[in-house]
């Protein structure tokens, strides 16, 4: 008990001499600065059929539920001394769980939980935070999808401020697991994170840092592979360490040189270890002109494959009276698999770039040409590609680079290497000729526009040197301060110089696009085509948009369209993505304001359709202090083999403070 009452007696002055000349605050052991909140009453009735494989399984119920909601601030003795937010979310499921895969929009987000956070002589140089949080959500995915995740984590962070070499450190430990709902599909991850950091600028003209980061995963998933559950277990300490460098030669920052150094090391499930550096210097140099120069060099190694690249890129501009702006590049890249693979390429680029101001507008029109030369040699008839980057876009078409892939040796995770997708249930693979497109499927674990690290083999015997020729060609009509624009793409590669190679390895290709972009006050629109003739994945087809939003003083409405229809020609199909969506919102009296929303979406391609509606209308006015909402919400969902459809009733009473 005594040293109890010495430790806060210390405190007590350290806050009287630390903080009693910046602040006229009020000393208190405890005082709460603000709190705010949410009282949520809510009854439903609800109905779905779920059909799979031709049986159907229907429910219904009434039942109530609701949301308590608290957000404090607060400090202890002094608020330079310590800041305290909590904030706490109390969400009652009883039985709503057998409905959690329908997408009520009022619970999509919907958990119940905690988040602490406290924050420790906040305007000193040495100090420090913690936080805690418990949380049980729900997320939607594109409509199409449910995940319920628990979370539980736990951190502490450091900082200390100084003349010499301000430091910080920070620990955080997070446990998650998420349930697929519908599926059998359970990712748990147990991580704990440790990182410290450093930075120091010598003069106004340079700046370096350090950082230094050891992480630890443990995880599980379990998914359902034709009816039959696997799981897969991985456990993987990673340490990396970040050096970067920033160096300017003269106070006009004319001259600057940077650098990036970063090692990983991985050990456990995964084996890997990468070293890259990257080194850029950046002239401005007199008359207009810009030089820039680099080298980078990256070592990959995992299991028994090493990999070893290297490259240096050279490139000078010039502007000559702000209209035209000329460019010349150089890069030369040498990749080395040890005993398997060398790939040598030089890549020459002579680019112009010309803008005008014309009558009403600016015109802009871009002319390049890159000539290649490229000479792979294999000794091994595998090629072994480790952690090659792409990144997934719903509409888009991505190719892995190399032809001849096996199939079965084709890995796909997420970055950080915790999550392993699955074929056919996150992506899907399509075959054209030698080549493999990757395709994200939609509603799935691979997030849109998200990238991933996939690991292949390839048949890659033999000897291939060839030259390439790129021709393109863009054109820009920006008129009435940029409400319309009028554009044309235009791109052609084939290739010469051909040497022990085949043809069909190679993708000779013609792009033609054509748009028109209307972007006007409450609306913007456009169409656009595009024909793109290859030897590997030819394909043409159309894409439309349209955004309109218009707000008066009792009404608000908004649609948004999006439409991409393409016809694959070696597959004699048609790739469809529609959605539509469109809200409403209308004050009917001054305190009575009707909502609706509706959206629709359809996709189509090789082997996956998908179809589903949402609609929802409410009702909704205030008595006293008092929100009270009536409405319904009807969702039907078709995806391959399964359908859902769901109608739903529900009043709400709601009180903020």
């Amino acid at each position: 008990m005594k040293s109890g009452k010495y430790i806060l007696v210390c405190f007590s002055l350290i806050s009287i001499l630390g903080f009693s000349q910046v602040d006229q605050t009020t000393f208190r052991f405890w005082q709460l600065t603000g709190l705010s909140g949410q009282v949520l009453l809510r009854g439903n009735y609800r109905q779905s059929d779920y059909t799979a494989y031709d049986i159907t399984r229907r429910q219904s119920d009434l039942f109530f539920n609701g949301i308590l909601q608290l957000k404090t601030k607060s400090y202890f003795v002094h608020p330079n001394f310590c800041d305290v937010k909590l904030n706490f979310i109390y969400n009652p499921q009883y039985n709503r769980d057998k409905y959690l895969g329908i997408p009520d929009y009022t619970e999509n987000s919907n958990g119940g939980g905690f988040d602490f956070s406290a924050l420790f002589l906040k305007k000193k140089a040495f100090n420090f935070s913690t936080h805690a949080g418990l949380n049980n959500t729900i997320q939607n995915i594109e409509n199409i999808s449910r995940v319920k995740s628990k979370t539980r984590s736990y951190g502490v962070t450091a900082n200390y401020g100084n003349k010499i070499i301000p430091i910080s450190a920070s620990y955080d430990n997070n446990n998650i697991t998420q349930q697929t709902i519908g599926s059998d599909r359970v990712f748990k991850l147990n991580q704990q994170m440790f990182v410290a950091s450093a930075s120091k600028s010598f003069s106004d003209i340079n700046h370096n840092s350090i950082t230094y980061s050891h992480t630890e995963d443990r995880s599980s998933q379990v998914d359902s592979i034709g009816g039959f559950p696997q799981t897969y277990y991985a456990i993987n300490t990673i340490d990396n360490i970040d050096l970067s460098d920033d160096v300017a030669f003269d106070k006009k920052k004319n001259f600057v040189f940077t650098s990036n150094i970063t090692d990983t090391k991985e050990h456990g499930t995964d084996q890997f270890q990468r070293f890259q550096a990257n080194e850029h210097l950046n002239c401005i140099l007199p008359a207009n002109f810009t030089f820039a120069t680099g080298y980078n060099y990256n070592v990959s190694q995992q299991d028994s494959y090493k990999v070893i690249g290297q490259g240096v890129q050279a490139g000078l501009s010039h502007r000559l009276y702000n209209n035209l702006t000329t460019r010349l590049n150089f890069e030369h890249s040498d990749v080395n698999q040890y005993g398997t693979y060398n790939q040598q390429r030089n890549r020459y680029t002579i680019d112009f770039l010309y803008t005008k101001k014309i009558y009403k507008g600016t015109l802009s029109l871009n002319y390049s040409y890159v000539r290649e030369y490229q000479k792979v040699v294999t000794s091994s008839p595998d090629l072994v590609v480790l952690r090659e980057e792409y990144i997934l876009n719903t509409g888009q078409i991505v190719l892995l680079k190399h032809p001849d892939v096996n199939i079965n040796s084709i890995v796909v995770r997420n970055i950080s290497g915790t999550i392993i997708y699955q074929l056919n249930v996150d992506y899907q693979l399509i075959q054209h000729d030698r080549y493999t497109e990757i395709l994200r499927i939609p509603g799935q674990g691979i997030p849109n526009n998200g990238s991933v690290y996939i690991d292949y083999t390839a048949a890659q015997g033999g000897t291939y040197d060839y030259n390439s020729n790129t021709n393109s060609f863009s054109g820009d009509v920006r008129l009435f301060k940029n409400i319309l624009d009028v554009y044309y793409r235009f791109m052609k590669q084939n290739y010469d110089a051909l040497s022990i190679t085949e043809n069909s390895v190679l993708n000779y290709y013609t792009r033609h696009v054509a748009g028109v972009r209307l972007d006007f006050n409450f609306v913007k629109a456009g169409v656009e085509y595009e024909y793109y003739n290859s030897t590997v994945v030819p394909y043409q087809g159309m894409r439309y948009y349209a955004m309109f939003q218009k707000s008066l003083k009792e009404f608000t409405f908004s649609l948004n369209g999006d439409l991409v229809d393409y016809q694959m020609t070696d597959e004699n199909a048609r790739r469809q993505d529609i959605i539509l969506s469109t809200k409403v919102a209308y004050s009917v009296l001054r305190n009575l304001r009707l909502d609706a929303d509706y959206m629709f979406r359809e996709s189509r391609s090789k082997g996956n359709s998908l179809d589903y509606h949402t609609a929802k209308l409410e009702l909704t006015t205030s008595i006293r202090r008092l929100y009270v909402s009536v409405g319904g919400n009807i969702y039907w969902n078709q995806n391959n083999n399964t359908k859902t459809y769901f109608k739903g009733l529900f009043i709400q009473v709601s009180r903020n403070f």
